[in-house]
Order: structure tokens, then sequence, then C-alpha cells
């Protein structure tokens, strides 16, 4: 008997559905009534326990849509009745989402044969549970999702290690609170539904809570992949009488067509709804609809818009209007103006950071955004998008995205970010430099030249590190925790303030708290931080928090140093823009400290705390020239 195992056997008397429910002790000599009342209690608190863990469900969730948008696989593993519901979960979605079969998988510990019939000896062994899982040529794209009722049966878990081998985001589902899934997954999701109502039965309420839960993850995700309109199904084929009524109907009920329409344009498009959708909406054939899908990721919702803002049906008195967008590492403004700077409309989305988030997703969180900035009215023509975005350094990426907004407005513009507020600074001169500055979830430093050309320093993204930014001092923070958990390093006041947020008191548990959230999710997160690490800095004199404040903040004016002596200016002037730097004196004091004592003479510091409405200013004003 392997160790995993012995161990794995002796959790089982710590578990709690594996203990006595008090409440059903007489359950036996019950009437029926009393019994089945007695049962139906009990489920109700089955809800309760999965609303407990609904925060780790909404991470596993993204990580898993995020995943799958890239071409991943979610794959179910699991003995017994959980292996089942896997089974159950992943058979129900090539029929309700029209997904491939390979996309959602469930595997059953002991092959098909056992889910009619039992084979309960299969679930202990941790070889088995690697083979299967090595034998499907998991992707670190994929998402594999270990189901135990007692969080210990060794077939998952060894299939579970294997996944996270290969780099695959994995999710641990338990339901008890004390589970070794969480030793062996990235997530884990662990709905406490206490003592069965027959001991050990953990088919009753411990079922029940998995199939919940596991509702939630493959709806959710398939929701997020754009498989429905509004809380219609759109992507699937009525390949049955129920199906077959449903689909003219889902039709009818977004384009207002009549019955015999909606038949006429299913039978065209070979039964398949959202192209039917498409082809009604756009007035298209079956094919340039599918087209028009596939250049919006397959959503419903982003191709109508699409082919309403194409098709708008107010263009006798169209209203021009301008877009300006400032989209950094945690969220994205849009502003609609008039030709004469009027504010007609605000839309606030998500991260469109090209290093944690890809160019399809920037896309749809524009899209939203412009959505929501219109709000009801039809009547707006876009005549000119100027769109600074982190991450967007690269001409070849500024190209790609572009062209994939051209139907926004005639004239699209994509630069970075910082490059958003550096027309509010004086013209650089011979011996003067204007400088931009973000310092915020990332960071960036950006020279504007006399001969109207840029001088960029910094802006690496995270994995270089971000230098002087929030990413770069949560990080740091992060590890100087880290040290202090182990006793490996210096004790410091930022361990109580950051356990407190993230209720992890051991090392594994930072690390597992970190690696289950997505990269965008996980960069907003570390960047958090960076409050904690300025307040026990300033405010509480902690030592290692000054030493991380002085070391990020010495980078920074390092990039503003560089980008003055290559340009062999005497003095600047300075525009700061991003929450670290503009919220926080201190910090901004030390930054510029340095940057005097290296010699130059700061003319002006102009604080940005909205960039976007700087640029709106500097659009509206080179339009109507």
């Amino acid at each position: 008997m392997s160790d995993l195992v012995s161990e794995s056997l002796s959790v089982l008397s710590k578990l709690r559905t594996e203990s006595r429910n008090p409440q059903s002790m007489g359950i036996d000599t019950m009437s029926t009534k009393e019994m089945l009342t007695l049962l139906n209690n009990q489920d109700k608190t089955v809800p309760f326990a999965v609303e407990s863990v609904l925060d780790d469900i909404i991470r596993a969730v993204d990580g898993i849509a995020e995943r799958m948008a890239k071409g991943g696989r979610l794959l179910y593993f699991g003995a017994g009745t959980s292996g089942r519901l896997g089974v159950l979960d992943a058979s129900e979605c090539p029929p309700t989402y029209s997904t491939h079969p390979d996309q959602v998988v469930g595997v059953m510990a002991g092959g098909d044969e056992a889910i009619r019939s039992a084979k309960e000896n299969v679930e202990d062994s941790v070889e088995t549970g690697r083979a299967d899982c090595a034998a499907l040529n998991i992707r670190d794209v994929d998402t594999v999702v270990g189901i135990a009722a007692s969080g210990r049966t060794p077939y998952v878990i060894g299939a579970l290690d294997y996944a996270r081998e290969q780099g695959a985001l994995t999710i641990g589902l338990s339901t008890n609170s004390y589970s070794m899934l969480k030793e062996h997954s990235d997530i884990l999701l662990s709905p406490d539904v206490g003592p069965e109502v027959v001991t050990g039965s953990t088919r009753m309420k411990s079922g029940t809570a998995q199939k919940l839960v596991l509702n939630m993850l493959s709806t959710g995700a398939m929701i997020k992949l754009g498989k429905t309109y509004s809380n219609l199904m759109v992507d699937f084929r009525p390949t049955n009488e129920k199906l077959r009524m449903r689909a003219p109907k889902i039709v009818r009920e977004i384009t207002n067509v009549s019955q015999e329409e909606a038949l006429d344009v299913l039978s065209k498009c070979d039964g398949e709804v959202k192209v039917a959708i498409m082809s009604i909406l756009a007035k298209v054939d079956p094919e340039k609809a599918r087209n028009l899908l596939a250049s919006n990721g397959g959503v419903l919702a982003r191709a109508i818009g699409a082919a309403r803002a194409a098709n708008s049906t107010d263009t006798e008195h169209p209203v021009p209007v301008l877009m300006v967008t400032d989209g950094g590492g945690t969220n994205t403004r849009v502003l609609l103006l008039k030709l004469d700077g009027e504010v007609i409309g605000e839309g606030i989305v998500g991260s469109t950071n090209n290093s944690t988030v890809s160019i399809d997703v920037i896309v749809s969180r524009i899209e939203e955004a412009v959505a929501k900035a219109k709000g009801e009215r039809r009547d707006l023509a876009i005549k000119k998008c100027w769109l600074g975005l982190a991450g967007m350094g690269e001409q070849t990426k500024r190209r790609e995205l572009a062209e994939k907004l051209k139907h926004l407005a005639p004239e699209v513009t994509i630069t970075s970010d910082v490059e958003l507020f550096s027309s509010s600074l004086p013209k650089s001169t011979a011996d003067s430099l204007s400088v931009s500055v973000i310092a915020g979830t990332g960071s960036s430093v950006l020279g504007a030249l006399a001969n109207g050309g840029i001088d960029v320093c910094g802006g690496w993204g995270p994995v270089l590190g971000d230098q002087g930014s929030g990413n770069a001092l949560g990080t740091a923070c992060i590890k100087a925790v880290s040290m202090d958990l182990e006793k490996a390093g210096p004790s410091t006041k930022m361990t109580d303030a950051v356990c407190a947020k993230w209720n992890a008191k051991k090392r594994l548990e930072f690390v597992n708290f970190i690696r289950s959230m997505t990269p965008e999710a996980q960069r907003i997160e570390i960047s958090s931080l960076s409050k904690i690490v300025l307040e026990c800095a300033y405010e509480q004199h902690d030592e290692i928090a000054l030493k991380i404040v002085e070391t990020e903040a010495r980078c920074l004016a390092n990039f503003i140093i560089a980008l003055l002596k290559r340009n062999n200016a005497k003095s600047t002037d300075l525009a700061l823009a991003g929450s670290v730097i503009v919220r926080s004196q201190q910090y901004r004091d030390t930054v510029l400290g340095h940057v005097r004592d290296a010699g130059f003479v700061i003319n002006s510091c102009l604080l940005v705390d909205r960039p976007v409405t700087i640029a709106a200013k500097y659009l509206v004003a080179s339009y109507n020239k």
C-alpha cells in the first residue's frame, strides 16, 4: 500500500461526511412522512454550503473560460458517484452548447463500464489516475477538475498531480472542509455539507452539492464563451423533437420574425440557431452569417452589435461623436464625446492590458464598453477613435487590434496608455524634455521629443518587472511575507496585513491562492498589495517595507533619468498618472527626489487622475482643426 493511500485512509476518520448525523439517528423508526421531511430539510442546507465557496467558484469559472477560449479543454476525473456526476455534466455539454465531444470530457475510474456497474476498488490507485490523465495528452491550456467527496481519493489525486505537472489549471471539488485535495490543486472548492442522513452515503448531500458546483463550472464557462444570448440557448442544433420545437421559438424571440420565416431560415442554415439569427438580423446568407460570427469570436451578442453598428436604422440624422479609451491593468474607461467636447456617454469594463489578456478579450471588452457608453442611443456615429492601452507598445499588435476594431469608426488610432496624456505637457526643447510617467498596476515612462517623436523607458510588463509599479511593490511584498512565514527572513508588519487580506497563514496557502487566479486577476490582486506596502513603510515605518519602496522608487526614477540623459536634457516637465504615484505623495516625493539628486531640474509636475479626460480634450481640439 502506497504512502498516499495510507495517508488518505487515515484522513477518513476526520471527515464530517463519514460522521453520524445526530438528526437522523432514529430514521429507521420514523414514518414515511417524517423520514422524507428530514431528507428534504437536510437537502435545503446544500445550496448554502455551495454559497459559502462562491468566491472560489468564480475564480474557477474565470480560469476555465479563459483557457477554453484559447482552445483548452475541461476534463473531470472522479470515482463512484463523483465520477458519474462528472461524466453526466460532460455528456450534457454537446447537446446543450454544441461543444465537440472532446472539449468537455468526463473520466470515470474503472472506465465506462464502471458508470453502470460499481468498481469501487479502482479509486485506490494513484498510478491509474495518472495514467488515465496522461492518455488524454493534457496541455497547459486545459483545466482538470478532480471530484472526490472525501477529498482523499488516490485516483483523483493522481490525475490532479499529473495535470499540474503539465501546467494545466487544476481544481479540486470536495464536500469536506478538511480535504487532501488542497495540496494537489490550484483551486479548492469545498462546500462542507456536514454528515449525511445515512452515514457515509455521499451520493446524497455531497452528490447534490457536487452537481450544483459542476452546473456552475460548465454553465458559467459556456456563458462566458458566448454560448448563450441573454438567457437563451443559441449554440445548439435541434437533434430531437424538443429541440426542434425550441429552435424556431428562440429565433423568433430574438429576431421578431414569423414562425414560417424562422423555420425557413433554420432549414437553410442546417439547423444552426446562431447562424439563423445572424442571417436574419444582418440580412445575409448563411455563409456570410457564419463569417460574421467567426470574426466576432462566435459570440452572438458581439456579432449582433457589429451588425447593428454597420446597419444602423437611424442614419437619417446621425449624431457624430468621438471616442477615447484609457485601458490599464485594472480597468478600462471609454468616453463618447460630441464634437464640441460634451461627454454624452461613459463605459467602464475590466483590464485591456495585452500583457495579461489576449487581443480577442480586448476587442470584446472595448465593444462592451462602447455599448455601455451608447446606452439606448442608436443615432451615434463614431467618427474617430483613440485607444490608449497598456501593453500596446509594439506596432504589430497595434495594427492587429486596429484591424479588429475598424468597424467602430472610419479612423481608429491605437497607442500606449502613457501617450494619452503626454499632450498635456509643454513641447520639449533642446534642453528640456517633457516626460509622462505611469505608475499604477504597471509602469512606463515616455519622453515627447522636440522633433515629434517619442522615447520610451520601462513598460516591460509583469514578467520583467514593471519597476516602480503596484505590481512590482506587491510582488516584493509577497516574497518578503513568504520569507517571514518560513522564518527564513526578517519579520515584517506586512505579514499580518496580507494574512488578513488573503485569509492565508502558510506560505503554501499564498502560492495556491495566487495560482488559482487567471493571469489578469492575479496581476490585479498582487498590485492591490502596494497599498499595504506603502502604509507599512510610511505610516508604520516597517524596515522591510521601506526597503521595498526605496528600491522601486529608485528604479522608476532611473527610468526618468535615463530618458533625460540620452536626450541631453537638463530639465523636465512631468505628467504623472497611475494610482501608486498619484495617490501617495510620499512615494511621489521619493521618486522625484532621486531625479533632483541626479542633477535635473523639474520645471513642472502635473498630476493626472483621469488621463482619459486630458486625451478627450486633445482629440476634440485636433479633430476640429
